[in-house]
């Protein structure tokens, strides 16, 4: 009498799967190490000077100041339009 087994494909191609799945998320990690690695050496190399960092608080606030007086002015100029008609 001859034997004959019958092979799942659906569970050899599942383990396949499941290894393909591993190596991506394999792949992935070690991607992401190293752009973490970069982003520590970018940012060592990238170090701002006390007054760089002054004059870019200042910026921000002359902007925001701009800004404020800017939307004040706009609303005084809708009250004005408004009292017209």
């Amino acid at each position: 009498m001859t034997r004959v087994e019958i092979v799942d494909t659906a569970s050899i191609t599942a383990g396949t799967d499941v290894q393909s799945e591993f190596d991506a998320i394999a792949r992935e990690v070690e991607q992401t190490d190293n752009v973490n690695n970069q982003a520590r050496s970018d940012s060592d190399e990238s170090m701002l000077s006390d007054e760089e960092i002054a004059d870019m608080i200042v910026s921000q606030g002359v902007v925001n100041t701009c800004i404020r007086q800017m939307k004040e002015s706009e609303e005084r100029m809708k009250e004005i339009l408004d009292e017209e008609v």
